[in-house]
């Protein structure tokens, strides 16, 4: 039996490649998604069951849709041979479920979703009192159990991960233990629109002084401006509040209302240009549209921070976008 927990589009989009590359039968495997996936994105012929579960918002707040959730996949725990498909050991439903007793008998997979599955950033000390204080709310019963764990950020380095599931397995060998499998996918978008881009938009706003943020918007608008591109998409995070996009009016970009993964959004807009700032869209996009894409981080400093490691990762995000041949733009100098 097959338990995928999953988050996010881009985690679901991942699973369902893994489920079909690999053979993995419908009848058993079990799809426990945050909410309610994005509408073409789903193929229900691939799962048994559906599970939805709503604990968005702080650990507080989603305490009991957390602890109903465990509950209810604990009926599935106890079966032989269960393989759970996470993230990673952060998120707080995946680090409930992967230190509770019920599931010690489970074996844990990691379905590769971010850009810092490349970088193998450590865990500051800063994120470790955060991690530290999660487990106090939780042992306190006013949030959901949370367990503080060591190596990097994301627990891919932990002993009890049995298998790790990638686009680009030769990118994560030298970082992690267990064994890393393919993810496969097909060159997509050939045939690109000329003179187009998308903008992927990010929600960095809260993460910088007021006027430091208006300055690297201000930088994204002036270097996007001198492109001169005949036609401009703008396609905000999910998490980016509506007025995120007003910094881009002047541009009048025209706005893509999808929840799709970016990565399916280009292969319906295929353009000759995609920007954002620290996106794995950047990375996943250009390796699967090759070398027609020009692939653009306009990348700030303070990025480097933001990854919970206080600056301290096996590989450095630049690294990895430069191996990958996404053009660093640094905005500090520009």
């Amino acid at each position: 039996m097959n338990i995928f927990i999953l988050h996010t589009p881009l985690q679901l989009l991942n699973s369902q490649l893994i489920v079909k590359q690999y053979g993995l039968k419908s009848a058993e495997c079990i799809l426990c998604y945050e909410g309610d996936p994005p509408e073409g994105l789903i193929d229900l012929s691939m799962w048994g069951n559906k599970i939805n579960a709503e604990f968005k918002g702080s650990m507080l707040g989603s305490k009991n849709s957390i602890n109903q959730t465990h509950d209810h996949l604990s009926e599935f725990a106890q079966h032989s041979g269960v393989e759970i498909f996470i993230s990673d050991i952060a998120w707080p439903l995946n680090n409930r479920i992967f230190f509770s007793r019920t599931f010690r008998n489970c074996s844990f997979n990691i379905v590769s979703d971010g850009i810092a599955s490349y970088t193998s950033p450590g865990i500051s000390t800063k994120q470790h009192i955060r991690n530290l204080l999660k487990c106090a709310i939780g042992t306190l019963g006013l949030g959901s159990r949370y367990k503080p764990y060591g190596g990097d950020i994301m627990g891919m380095t932990n002993q009890r991960i049995k298998a790790i599931y990638s686009f680009r397995p030769d990118l994560l060998q030298k970082l992690y233990k267990a064994p890393i499998y393919d993810i496969a996918t097909s060159i997509i978008a050939e045939n690109k629109l000329p003179e187009t881009c998308i903008f992927f938009d990010q929600p960095y706003r809260g993460q910088a002084a007021t006027r430091e943020w208006r300055d690297i918007r201000a930088k994204t608008i002036e270097y996007i401006t001198k492109q001169n591109f005949r036609k401009l998409f703008y396609k905000p995070h999910p998490m980016c509040e509506a007025d995120y996009f007003e910094d881009f009016a002047p541009l009048r970009p025209e706005f893509i209302q999808s929840s799709l993964p970016a990565e399916m959004i280009y292969e319906k807009i295929p353009t000759s240009t995609i920007i954002s700032y620290t996106s794995t869209a950047l990375f996943n996009i250009k390796m699967l549209a090759g070398v027609g894409l020009r692939s653009i981080s306009l990348y700030p400093d303070f990025f480097e921070t933001l990854d919970g490691s206080g600056g301290k990762a096996k590989n450095s995000l630049q690294r990895v976008f430069e191996d990958a041949g996404v053009e660093i733009v640094r905005l500090v100098d520009y």
